[in-house]
């Protein structure tokens, strides 16, 4: 599977100094828009549900609040999860978003939602889920390296989703989540930039926001989710679909050993 021509891909190379190295790719599905969020300027339909969603009633994750009210989330919507026409159109707004955060020294976040694609079932929520990633991983190698911060093998403890040579934490979202925190009216996915985390340990803020998360979580659910791990502990794999996975659960990711991008370096 290659849902990025090799014609695109050479030109996306030789335009690798730009801000985003898929701007004048021509296979592109049509252009999203990106919004970002503003709670004070609810203007966009997406953007307006993900701001209420995250803000009112009890939403357990303090850290969502708060780069929300911040103004540090951008939102854009695609066709269905796991489809490959919209593989480099994620990519591409995830690299928009890494240039914002360089211009403006922050740390940003995109809720990409799926409005095209309902779901069952947990397991095919989370089957699509990993279709997407690995889909986008295919578009991804053939332009930046893994972040050499964390690991590119899913049953590793140290793994992280790599796009655009930066880690993310995957947050999937969708109506029919057992998890009430990871319910939401469209299949969305949450792109967390993994320095978010790194930020708040140097603060020395990490382990408290985690356990009042947590803490939320049990008021809002009557439990902890059991998926959820320290970073290190184990393979925060396991975690992004939402579904509470057996012992035996296998990610169906696999990193290719020799990225496309070192190709031509």
């Amino acid at each position: 599977m290659n849902p990025f021509p090799n014609a695109c891909a050479s030109e996306a190379r030789e335009t690798i100094s730009r801000s985003n190295p898929l701007a004048d790719c021509p296979h592109l599905t049509a252009p999203t828009r990106l919004t970002r969020i503003d709670p004070a300027q609810p203007d966009h339909a997406l953007a307006d549900a993900f701001s209420s969603y995250v803000l009112d009633g009890d939403h357990p994750c303090v850290m969502a609040r708060s780069v929300v009210n911040r103004k540090q989330v951008f939102a854009a919507s695609y066709g269905g999860l796991g489809d490959e026409g919209q593989c480099a159109a994620v990519c591409h707004d995830l690299y928009e978003v890494l240039s914002v955060s360089e211009e403006e020294a922050g740390l940003y976040s995109l809720a990409a939602a799926f409005p095209d694609h309902a779901f069952h079932s947990e397991q095919a929520f989370e089957n699509a889920l990993w279709e997407q990633l690995m889909c986008m991983h295919e578009v991804d190698r053939q332009l930046f390296p893994w972040d050499p911060c964390v690991s590119e093998d899913p049953s590793d403890p140290e793994f992280s989703f790599s796009v655009g040579g930066a880690a993310w934490y995957v947050v999937g979202l969708h109506p029919r989540s057992s998890r009430k925190s990871r319910r939401f009216q469209t299949p969305t996915l949450i792109f967390n930039r993994h320095a978010q985390f790194e930020a708040l340990r140097e603060a020395g803020r990490y382990d408290s926001m985690r356990d009042q998360i947590r803490q939320r979580d049990v008021e809002l659910q009557g439990s902890v989710n059991p998926m959820l791990k320290n970073h290190g502990e184990a393979s925060e794999a396991i975690q992004y679909s939402g579904r509470a996975a057996g012992r035996g659960w296998q990610c169906p990711f696999a990193h290719d050993q020799a990225p496309a991008v070192a190709d031509d370096a």
